[in-house]
């Protein structure tokens, strides 16, 4: 693994550990999953709390893993709108980036081919554009292809 891709790597899991001792337990089993496909040696914090976590819940002091893990999803939540959300948010990003402009009308036609409405196809892109690795890349890259 190149030492720039490494860095990288290991920045986002500081970046995650950080958020895990902010009290956002997800970001645990994101670090987890993250080390799984990158195929990294899980860092001390990620081992220490993923078994301290674990052994909650074999030990029987839990009924679920959820609740040893620390991470549910909050009342109300939407479980297909966000799925539905998810499922097309890479598809929607990747349509209105390969756009020669980025406006209003773009997220309308957008819009029509994925039988949604306007403003979720802005919330779609926004969030895959400032909130992954690809987005930002993709996002650069078009912005530079558009001035030249």
């Amino acid at each position: 693994m190149g030492n720039q891709r490494e860095a990288v790597l290991f920045a986002h899991l500081d970046y995650l550990k950080g958020e895990y001792e902010a009290g956002d337990k997800a970001s645990l089993l994101q670090a987890v999953e993250y080390c799984g496909m990158y195929k990294l040696i899980m860092p001390e914090w990620v081992v220490y709390a993923f078994t301290m976590s674990h052994r909650k819940w074999q030990r029987l002091e839990v009924k679920t893993l959820d609740q040893a893990f620390e991470v549910e999803k909050p009342k109300g939540y939407r479980l297909h709108a966000q799925k539905e959300l998810m499922d097309n948010s890479i598809d929607v990003f990747l349509d209105v980036n390969a756009s020669e402009t980025i406006d209003n009308y773009t997220f309308e036609r957008v819009a029509k081919k994925y039988d949604t409405n306007r403003d979720k196809v802005r919330l779609m892109y926004k969030d895959i554009k400032e909130n992954t690795d690809m987005g930002r890349n993709l996002s650069k890259a078009h912005k530079n292809k558009r001035r030249k």
